[in-house]
């Protein structure tokens, strides 16, 4: 799961309080579609209480509402990935750093049949930021400060350390944000070199330093995982980047309440795509190489809806939310055209809480939980669950999108979902097989995509996995080669540029003009 939580909607907060769009909250609702009552519904597999797994009565800490009791990732067809915190004695270690915050996390590999546990490993983290992410196939992507590198429990399970570490990537300069794209295909990871002014596990706060955004391609053999680099760019500000391998999503304000969306390929020519009427800048998350969805508002703040939209110029379904939540997180399966969106319901609205507060505590009331049909907007599977877990990470979608686990107070659930229709098998293949090249070389923003990521940065989209609060990195060498490409003279907050190479919609016919 990549990750962006949100800064709210209602307001543009002040430069010194702007957050990385992965890790903050922004205010939005649910959208409760229902399945056909002629579908069959989800059916409920298996339950496993985490208590046979090793989870310790109390996780090792206390745990205040909100913050993460335990993670559930598939690890192939049959198999979870479960995380959770535990006491153990630590010793002091040699590199320990004054802002250390050192925790222990058990990794168990879970045969889902059986229930049983059938590898297991201790992890020490040191700060309270999320230290693991999703790269499909089985393997998995663990953060240790500045430091990167991935297991694969199910692949190894044959061997005398399953969990054995690859080394992947590792920074000099703190990471205060992590991508990995829908297909696992593309990491972003964000870096500053400068002090941080103050560090939660809700939201990041940075001074005015230099950050550097490394894009890197990701392909997979059997035996590793092989790590390009495509490019950097520098901003003063984190940035959240709608992107994918293959492309990037530019978004301008044509007119009042109307936004354009225009897909910038990496290589070759650019996409005209479907307008979006909201009222505020809309959020797009990029569900697969092929589609996205946006946030966008109509007529208030607090009046917030989703579309689904495609490469071939379609809107392909809007719906409206009805109750506040806060933490958008996603988990994707692009192969079956769904993705799960998790959102954290809150008992207030955030038009009640002060210019800079955050729900947390009692006024997180549960995490509601949707499967949908990326193609129609439908919800296969929806349920609400506690405890609310902040940066997501309770729940999981399968590879094939046919499955669906879940953290529902101590216990794991899984849950069969219904099989594609026929139409929602020809929508998938349609949008796989649309004829989008795909991307081998640098990632270079252009002008126009510079100006709207600056833009953009000042309302951030929600996304898939909550990057990590930043925490000090242990000297190494950096793996970021290359001199980053500078974002230069953003456009300060609330102006939004005027759309470049795009003709404006016209009803006069192509020898009529408008009168003089």
């Amino acid at each position: 799961m990549p990750t962006f939580p949100f800064i709210s909607l209602r307001r543009t907060p002040p430069p010194r309080f702007r957050r990385i769009g992965w890790i903050l909250c922004v205010c939005l609702a649910p959208a409760l579609a229902p399945t056909p009552a002629s579908a069959k519904g989800p059916e409920k597999l298996k339950v496993i209480a985490l208590a046979d797994l090793g989870q310790q009565a109390t996780g090792g800490r206390p745990q205040t509402p909100g913050n993460t009791v335990a993670t559930v990732h598939f690890a192939g067809e049959h198999h979870l990935l479960v995380t959770f915190p535990v006491r153990r004695l630590m010793k002091r270690l040699p590199d320990t750093l004054p802002t250390d915050d050192d925790r222990m996390i058990e990794a168990v590999l879970v045969d889902i049949p059986s229930g049983k546990v059938a590898a297991r490993t201790t992890w020490r983290v040191h700060d309270a930021g999320q230290y693991l992410w999703d790269l499909g196939g089985g393997r998995f992507m663990l953060r240790f400060r500045s430091r990167l590198v991935t297991v694969e429990p199910l692949a190894n399970l044959s061997k005398s350390d399953p969990f054995e570490e690859h080394k992947l990537l590792t920074f000099d300069d703190r990471i205060v944000g992590l991508i990995v794209s829908a297909e696992s295909d593309l990491l972003t990871v964000e870096t500053t070199s400068r002090p941080l002014e103050d560090v939660t596990k809700v939201a990041i706060k940075t001074s005015d330093a230099d950050v550097i955004i490394s894009f890197f391609r990701l392909t997979y053999t059997p035996e590793t995982v092989i790590v390009s680099h495509a490019g950097s760019v520098r901003s003063s500000i984190p940035l959240a980047l709608p992107l994918t391998a293959d492309g990037y999503l530019d978004i301008s304000e044509e007119s009042k309440g109307r936004w354009l969306f225009d897909y910038l390929p990496h290589e070759g020519k650019k996409l005209e795509l479907s307008p979006y009427d909201t009222t505020c800048f809309p959020r797009a998350v990029f569900v697969s190489r092929s589609e996205f969805v946006a946030f966008g508002c109509r007529g208030s703040l607090d009046k917030v809806e989703i579309g689904g939209f495609n490469m071939k110029a379609e809107e392909m379904w809007e719906q409206g939310f009805t109750d506040n939540f806060a933490y958008p997180n996603f988990s994707f399966a692009p192969a079956s055209g769904r993705f799960a969106l998790g959102r954290a319901l809150t008992s207030v609205s955030l038009s009640m809480l002060g210019q800079d507060q955050e729900p947390v505590g009692d006024l997180l009331t549960g995490q509601d939980i949707q499967v949908y049909q990326a193609g129609t907007g439908r919800a296969v599977f929806h349920t609400v669950v506690t405890p609310v877990q902040r940066t997501g990470q309770n729940f999981s979608l399968s590879a094939d999108g046919m499955q669906i686990a879940v953290i529902r107070d101590a216990a794991i659930e899984i849950y069969q979902l219904p099989a594609l229709s026929s139409h929602d098998k020809q929508e998938v293949k349609a949008n796989r097989e649309f004829a989008l090249e795909h991307a081998t070389g640098p990632i270079r923003l252009p002008t126009r995509t510079r100006v709207a990521a600056a833009v953009a940065e000042a309302t951030p989209p929600p996304v898939p996995s909550a990057p990590p609060p930043p925490a000090p990195a242990a000297s190494a060498q950096a793996a970021t080669p290359g001199k980053p490409q500078v974002i230069e003279n953003p456009i300060p907050v609330g102006d939004v540029p005027t759309p470049e190479g795009r003709k404006r919609p016209t009803l006069y016919g192509p020898d009529e003009s408008a009168p003089k």
